[in-house]
């Protein structure tokens, strides 16, 4: 999978036309927000069949362990990358639009790089939030 030649502008045109959207289960939660990304960058939906199929996390993991064998979303996650052939990499290596897991205690988002590569977005309830590059736990490259 290659990045589209406009994946730039098109990624920065994503995260402006969606900064305010809201977080909904199986609409616009962190997975389909990463899922959207990669598709925006790509032209390729991970999610596909994903979508509109669950409206809870309860929903959601149910989902991932029939599909991916985990209910954990950090592993199912990880697992439709490696499918993807999508290459693990040091968080400090992600790059702009990269994919990445953060975590801040037992809490973890699943978001991308920030425009300047040095943040991580992701969907929360009130839209787009950043959070700093040094909770980043896990990278894939795109």
């Amino acid at each position: 999978m290659q990045r589209r030649p406009d994946w730039q502008s098109a990624f920065d045109e994503f995260l402006i036309a969606n900064r305010a959207t809201p977080f909904v289960w199986g609409k616009w939660d962190c997975c389909l927000f990463v899922a959207d990304v990669i598709q925006t960058i790509t032209g390729e939906d991970l999610a596909s069949g994903l979508r509109a199929s669950y409206s809870s996390l309860r929903e959601a993991r149910w989902l991932l362990r029939a599909r991916y064998g985990s209910a954990s979303i950090e592993r199912s996650v990880a697992r439709l990358f490696s499918v993807a052939a999508f290459p693990e990499i040091a968080p400090r290596l992600a790059h702009r639009g990269d994919p990445v897991i953060a975590r801040s205690g037992r809490d973890f988002q699943i978001g991308v790089m920030g425009l300047d590569g040095s943040i991580v977005i992701n969907s929360e309830t009130k839209g787009l939030v950043s959070v700093t590059r040094s909770l980043a736990t896990r990278a894939w490259h795109i």
